[in-house]
């Protein structure tokens, strides 16, 4: 059993999960990215702190982006979109994160 925290993010909120991205995902490599449901991406990034899953959810309830250690399930035959960011994004190098 878990417990979800839901709260608004905030700008200072903000700065400390940049802070933690720039720690570990800064000069990573892009090596993978799944579609994981219908809002949920899944990109896998190779760092200096080995590899790192980045979920990034738009779902309208419950919006999120976080660090995860946790297996996912990832479809046999990604979606068109997923197919469009692997194109445009797998082998890139993430230079920086900033907040705007």
């Amino acid at each position: 059993m878990f417990a979800v925290i839901t709260m608004s993010f905030d700008g200072n909120i903000v700065k400390h999960l940049l802070q933690e991205w720039n720690q570990t995902l800064l000069s990573g490599r892009i090596n993978k990215i799944y579609q994981i449901s219908r809002f949920d991406l899944l990109f896998i990034i190779n760092g200096k702190n080995g590899k790192t899953q980045l979920l990034v959810s738009s779902s309208p309830s419950y919006a999120r982006c976080y660090i995860s250690t946790m297996n996912f399930e990832k479809p046999q035959n990604p979606p068109n979109f997923c197919m469009f960011l692997r194109k445009q994004l797998e082998g890139g190098i993430i230079q920086n994160i900033h907040q705007i």
